[in-house]
């Protein structure tokens, strides 16, 4: 698979403050540093601009009706082709949507970035928010992500990040009252409005409490060897193009040995040998071992199929869990 994030300006487009994340790349920040130093560093300063689509024929130039073509102001590379109505969402608008949750609501910037030549960027910021579960500790985080090529709505989502080995996963297991949610899609043919989808994420505690009042469950009932290799079973699950549905065994087993002492955390009192502990297998698996290159995994496990992995973990535990 093709290298994921963006080295368009000379360097890897990530910013980040404190640890160097998971992905092992980026430019290191200082807590409190502006939203401006923060596009420049995470290779966001740039505008995606918009150009009729032309063809020439016989000498002569014509415009394709109905399409434009999306390409970075620095640069001039054409990042997509799509219809007139598409909705762009700037780079900078996205770390905009942090600036007021910055300075007022207690929030932190820890990573931003650029994958793919410039057509997805995203930001993550800490909510300020902690749980120890036993020995464990979990923090809560915003993401924001977008594409300029059509492959993923503008996205916001909650998600979690469990602190001894930089596991994520999305935290709110049911939506708040009203209609706060913990995702929020806009698509491209919609204009992006940061205020609506603030408010349709409440950025209140009630989604985190849902979530820690599930992590504290999973981690208080245990599981055998034998229901341990059937949930792994059913993550690495799939269906061949002939619709049968196949097990990977090879996936089956790095699950168990991550869940069986191989993963980090997996002998903390609250992951082993507990439901908690098969979350995080299949959280680690899919942020640091799935895939061939580190870069590729930021994109498929927040964004991509590796982002589903995680929702299906989520729910074959809630289901175990209500059997045990």
């Amino acid at each position: 698979m093709a290298h994921e994030i963006d080295t368009s300006k000379g360097f890897s487009a990530i910013a980040y403050v404190g640890a160097k994340p998971w992905h092992g790349l980026g430019q290191e920040m200082v807590a409190g540093q502006s939203i401006e130093q923060w596009q420049t560093a995470a290779g966001m300063d740039f505008d995606i601009q918009e150009t009729p689509v032309l063809y020439r024929v016989a000498g002569d130039t014509n415009v394709v009706s109905g399409k434009k073509v999306l390409i970075r102001s620095d640069n001039h590379k054409a990042l997509s082709v799509v219809s007139n109505s598409y909705q762009v969402v700037q780079p900078k608008e996205v770390l905009e949507f942090y600036r007021d949750l910055t300075t007022k609501a207690g929030f932190d910037l820890e990573t931003a970035g650029v994958l793919r030549d410039g057509k997805k960027y995203w930001a993550l910021a800490s909510m300020g928010q902690e749980a120890k579960i036993l020995d464990d500790t979990i923090k809560g985080y915003l993401l924001l992500g977008t594409a300029c090529d059509g492959s993923m709505a503008t996205t916001a989502m909650f998600t979690s990040v469990r602190v001894v080995c930089n596991n994520t996963l999305g935290f709110a297991m049911e939506e708040a009252a009203g209609k706060t949610k913990h995702v929020v899609r806009v698509s491209h043919r919609s204009v992006f409005d940061e205020t609506a989808v603030k408010a349709q994420l409440g950025l209140a505690a009630t989604s985190w409490n849902s979530f820690i009042k599930s992590v504290e469950t999973w981690s208080s009932v245990g599981v055998n060897d034998d229901q341990a290799k059937q949930y792994f079973d059913n993550i690495a699950a799939y269906q061949t193009t002939d619709g049968d549905i196949v097990v990977s065994k090879k996936t089956t087993d790095r699950l168990m040995a991550l869940f069986n002492g191989q993963g980090k955390g997996s002998e903390l009192e609250s992951a082993k040998g507990t439901v908690w502990g098969l979350v995080n297998a299949v959280t680690e698996y899919v942020d640091h071992h799935r895939g061939r290159t580190s870069d590729v995994r930021i994109d498929r496990a927040w964004f991509g199929d590796g982002q589903n992995i995680k929702n299906s973990a989520v729910i074959l535990a809630d289901e175990l869990v209500a059997t045990i």
